[in-house]
């Protein structure tokens, strides 16, 4: 049986909040008649448009899959924004425009 979206959101809030405390779970939607979910994540200490991650998954596996799943996503994703936030600061710097 497919986890339900109450429980889908505790459990990526307690892999974000383990990871990051400044990290908040604002919404999570399902696609119609499946089992594929995204869960939309906040950085509340971040202030640039690198902010905000979509974390996509299934929540018709088990807890814990669902977990270990949500975990390596979550940990992508930072790191793809880490760059990408590494990237736009070096370009605003070779640019000279202002930054945040």
């Amino acid at each position: 049986m497919a986890l339900s979206l109450k429980d889908v959101r505790r459990i990526a809030q307690d892999v974000v909040t383990a990871r990051d405390a400044n990290l908040k779970v604002v919404g999570v939607t399902k696609s119609e008649g499946g089992s594929y979910i995204e869960v939309v994540v906040i950085d509340a200490k971040c202030a640039e448009e690198l902010c905000r991650l979509v974390i996509g998954g299934d929540r018709g596996k088990s807890e814990p899959a669902f977990r270990t799943a949500m975990q390596q996503q979550l940990q992508d994703q930072l790191e793809r924004r880490d760059r990408a936030s590494r990237r736009l600061k070096q370009r605003r710097h070779e640019t000279g425009s202002p930054g945040r």
